[in-house]
C-alpha cells in the first residue's frame, strides 16, 4: 500500500495505512497464537496495570480513510508470519 501511494503520486499528508477490522491487543495476540498452533493461556490486561504519563483514550483505532481498503487484518498477519518464519529459517 505504501509503494501504491508513493508510485501513484498521493497527495501529501498523512495516511493511516491500517487493514480492515480491528481487534485490541489482547485479540490480536491471541490471534497470533492462534496462527502459529500454539497453546497458550493468554490474559486480558487493565489499562490501569501499565500507567502512562498521558491519558489514553477508553477506545482509539486508526482509520483509512484516505486510501482503498485494505485486506482484513487476520489475512495480512497470516502472510507476515509465513514470510517471518520463512525467513527465520534462511538464518
Amino acid at each position: 500500500a505504501i509503494k501504491k501511494l508513493i508510485l501513484e503520486k498521493s497527495p501529501y499528508g498523512i495516511y493511516h495505512l491500517t487493514n480492515s477490522g480491528s481487534a485490541t491487543w489482547y485479540e490480536c495476540a491471541n490471534e497470533i497464537f492462534k496462527q502459529l498452533n500454539i497453546e497458550i493461556a493468554v490474559y486480558p490486561a487493565r489499562r490501569a496495570d501499565f500507567p502512562r504519563p498521558a491519558r489514553m483514550p477508553e477506545y482509539s483505532r486508526l482509520l483509512n480513510t484516505k486510501f482503498f481498503a485494505l485486506r482484513n487484518w487476520p489475512e495480512a498477519l497470516k502472510e507476515f508470519l509465513t514470510d517471518y518464519l520463512k525467513d527465520e529459517q534462511k538464518s
